[in-house]
């Protein structure tokens, strides 16, 4: 009985700081003119904003629906929100693409602005200091041109425009709700 004890404490002594502790989250994408999978969670853009990892998550989660942007995966017990690929041209939340997004530039102005992009985004939300939250975002994108499908696609690097832009509406969002 007590060796059952012993081996019981052990087990869970093992599995109890993977089941406590933020789980990593890999998300995967593809996206056109990247000959690999993209490992979202390994390129995010990670900052403190006030609040609980639940009133981040919500106001995450309305930021992006106010931005229009889509999210097809949404797990608040992980803190995961997510979209593996959405195509878009010229604009996005509200902005020239060019704004978001650097992807070559031709005659005319940045491809970003003319071209068809896909994109893929995640959003993490992490337990921090108390009282915080650790919001990381990560955006990759590339684009084709809308003149044939003959041309390779090309890769598209953030701004990060849009990331900062997110972390920031979250942060008021958060802020506004603890004032109600």
């Amino acid at each position: 009985m007590m060796r059952r004890l012993c081996v019981l404490a052990a087990t869970l002594a093992l599995i109890a700081p993977h089941s406590l502790g933020a789980q990593p989250r890999r998300v995967n994408v593809l996206i056109l003119a990247f000959r690999d999978p993209i490992m979202l969670d390994t390129l995010a853009i990670r900052n403190d904003v006030p609040g609980s990892p639940g009133e981040v998550f919500s106001a995450a989660r309305r930021v992006l629906d106010s931005l229009k942007l889509p999210v097809t995966f949404a797990d608040s017990a992980h803190g995961l929100l997510f979209t593996q690929r959405f195509v878009t041209r010229s604009r996005v939340a509200g902005q020239r693409m060019s704004w978001a997004l650097h992807c070559g530039t031709r005659m005319f102005g940045d491809n970003a602005d003319e071209w068809r992009v896909t994109m893929a985004y995640a959003v993490f939300i992490d337990p921090s200091a108390a009282g915080t939250a650790r919001l990381g975002i990560t955006v990759v994108a590339g684009a084709t041109t809308i003149q044939g499908a003959s041309a390779d696609p090309v890769m598209c690097g953030t701004t990060g425009a849009l990331e900062a832009d997110i972390t920031k509406r979250v942060s008021l969002s958060v802020l506004k709700m603890k004032e109600r």
